[in-house]
């Protein structure tokens, strides 16, 4: 587990004030947990933001890139990112997503992270003022819908 001290740089709350100073209204803030369970609503709204034409993303197929995945067998890994790295960019992105799939089905494991009890007892001090204040932050520059762990007492 960290020290208290190294926490600071995880306070949003700070980081994000400073941005906004910076950036003003051309900084926006997206929600992992926001963009995990509605993605489409997200992207069209970043889309909106950024005055886009949302014609030009029409019939876009959104996948994750990002699976989450390691591996069972660490030679089977070694030798998939061998081939991967002299192929990269000789395969047409739809046949490396297939390729991906096979791997992912053939040596792919989940990785699933979980914070023990005793950790949130732990953490839930350090880190509710800080929430708290990135709640108030974001809810007083017009953001609803803000996740729950943030106005967690």
């Amino acid at each position: 587990m960290q020290n208290k001290e190294d926490f600071d740089r995880q306070y949003y709350d700070l980081h994000l004030q400073d941005w906004f100073e910076i950036f003003g209204n051309n900084m926006k803030c997206v929600f992992f947990e926001s963009l995990i369970q509605s993605p489409e609503k997200v992207i069209a709204d970043i889309i909106n933001w950024l005055g886009l034409d949302p014609m030009e993303f029409e019939g876009e197929a959104l996948s994750n890139t990002n699976p989450g995945e390691t591996y069972k067998h660490k030679f089977a890994h070694l030798f998939a990112l061998k081939i991967f790295k002299k192929t990269k960019n000789r395969l047409p992105h739809g046949l490396f997503l297939v390729l991906r799939n096979i791997y992912y089905a053939l040596n792919g494991k989940k990785v699933t992270h979980t914070i023990s009890e005793d950790a949130k007892v732990y953490l839930k001090p350090i880190f509710s003022s800080h929430n708290k204040a990135l709640f108030d932050l974001l809810s007083n520059r017009g953001y609803s819908n803000l996740p729950a762990w943030m106005n967690e007492e």
